[in-house]
């Protein structure tokens, strides 16, 4: 089993990584100090997952800011 890491985006506390794993879909995590916050979705290619992670990190930052 294995995770091929494709991007990571640091946004104030939170960090966007993008990854594919082992059979060939996208995924993606936002990372707070204290954990994951979400990862919920797989995609069919990377730019999705990108696009839909930073779309969840602005809402999050919306939503506390």
């Amino acid at each position: 089993m294995s995770t091929k890491l494709l991007s990571m985006l640091a946004v104030n506390q939170l960090t966007l990584v993008v990854y594919l794993d082992q059979y060939g879909y996208y995924h993606y995590e936002i990372i707070h100090g204290k954990g994951v916050l979400q990862n919920t979705e797989i995609f069919y290619n990377q730019h999705s997952a990108e696009l839909t992670g930073m779309l969840c990190i602005n809402s999050i930052l919306n939503y506390y800011i």
